[in-house]
């Protein structure tokens, strides 16, 4: 390898939400709170929670509820999902000075333009494409460390981009060394270009294993990386080709200590993502102005 990279923590690697990864659902939310009072409170959030509970879009999964009962809105369900519009640029919280008054959530100029345009998928796609690329780590929401300063998705898309590459990046490439990538300039690009090579030319048996040494921490990058995957996906910015066999599994919960109580298994598959055609254009616009 010509880049070092610390896969001892969590911390050391990208975060990405996981709250959601259908690119509908989060605009759905995102364009219903626009929509409603600003304010952050618990009677708007579940006001907001029962118009898309109405429409079909969200089902209360809180509490198994009895026979003849409905199940009840989980108010941090509707928090969660104010975190991840926040994530991926649609706005930002104001807290406001004064701290008896509730919380608001404004939306960002291009927040705006994509919610008025969400029902044109090619514009909302390039929109959506924009916003990632001004998405930097480390960010407010992030469990990371200080050393991250770089701009994921450029760095991502320029990958995608590379000849080198095919036009193709996968999924063990990304968590075992992209998620890992806290700086970059040319050399460690080019660095992590070689590294990415390297890895494809290793069987995925040797990929395997080398990924069982840090299992807790490779298991959620994995998990992690397909809300990512999917999210863009559903976005209709790239292509995600998932094979139905694994290479194996990794346990998530035992190192990492979040999420379940118990370890849960996390699918090690050779699915890789490409960019869309109709956005191919568009992206080498970005990557030439905003590299």
């Amino acid at each position: 390898m010509k880049l070092t990279y610390n896969r001892e923590s969590s911390k050391e690697k990208w975060t990405i939400m996981q709250y959601l990864r259908d690119f509908d659902l989060m605009t759905a939310f995102a364009y219903a709170l626009r929509e409603s009072p600003t304010e952050l409170s618990v009677e708007n959030l579940l006001d907001i929670m029962g118009q898309l509970e109405e429409k079909g879009i969200y089902k209360p999964t809180s509490k198994k509820p009895q026979k003849g009962e409905k199940a009840e809105k989980n108010i941090n369900t509707a928090l969660f999902r104010s975190v991840q519009i926040a994530w991926y640029m649609f706005g930002y919280y104001d807290k406001n000075s004064n701290r008896r008054k509730q919380k608001k959530f404004v939306f960002s100029p291009l927040g705006n333009l994509l919610l008025d345009n969400i029902e044109d998928k090619a514009k909302t796609s390039k929109i959506f494409l924009t916003m990632m690329f001004s998405l930097a780590f480390r960010q407010q929401f992030s469990m990371m460390n200080r050393q991250f300063n770089l701009y994921p998705y450029r760095l991502l898309f320029q990958l995608l981009k590379d000849p080198r590459l095919e036009g193709k990046l996968y999924s063990d490439e990304a968590t075992y060394l992209l998620m890992f990538t806290k700086t970059v300039d040319k050399q460690i690009y080019e660095d992590l270009v070689e590294d990415i090579l390297e890895v494809r030319r290793m069987t995925p048996k040797a990929k395997y294993e080398l990924f069982k040494q840090n299992e807790g921490v490779m298991a959620l990058a994995i998990q992690e990386w397909k809300y990512a995957c999917g999210m863009l996906q559903s976005a209709n910015i790239v292509d995600w080709v998932v094979p139905k066999e694994s290479i194996g599994s990794l346990a998530q919960g035992e190192t990492t200590k979040r999420h379940a109580k118990n370890p849960t298994k996390r699918a090690y598959k050779m699915d890789y993502i490409s960019v869309r055609s109709d956005i191919d254009a568009y992206l080498a616009k970005l990557l030439s102005n905003y590299p």
